[in-house]
């Protein structure tokens, strides 16, 4: 994809394999087809060796300001144990740059957890997803 304007590619982040590193979901038909599929792959995660990054983010508009929020958790593995969290707000800023911040800190906090081998970072914002791919959304 070429960036607006500017006549050069977007740069997509790739791995070793030269597959995009931020995989979008399987398509699904309900929610209840989505967490199915997502505990599967949980089940496949190795509690010794494998962190989950979790980031979410919300906005409140009150009196024509808006206030967002980002917060992560660190999973060990596939399960719910909690190894560090965080969370924060801004003035003014856009969900989609939230969540942002929130995988960041929380991939920033694993480095210093040191015990991984492999490391995971679920979103749940395709739009973001696809724009870290190098396809970011038009607006």
């Amino acid at each position: 994809m070429v960036a607006r304007g500017l006549g050069t590619p977007r740069p997509a982040l790739l791995g070793i394999s030269n597959v995009p590193l931020f995989k979008r979901p399987p398509h699904c038909t309900s929610k209840e087809e989505q967490a199915q599929q997502f505990r599967h792959w949980l089940q496949e995660r190795n509690i010794e060796t494998d962190l989950v990054i979790y980031s979410d983010r919300s906005q409140i508009k009150d009196r024509g300001l808006a206030r967002t929020g980002w917060s992560f958790t660190i999973r060990k593995g596939g399960t719910t144990q909690e190894l560090y969290g965080g969370k924060g707000k801004f003035l003014q800023a856009e969900v989609v740059n939230a969540e942002v911040y929130g995988a960041l800190q929380g991939l920033a906090a694993a480095q210093a957890i040191r015990r991984q081998k492999r490391l995971f970072v679920r979103l749940d914002n395709t739009s973001m997803v696809d724009g870290l791919n190098g396809n970011p959304p038009e607006s």
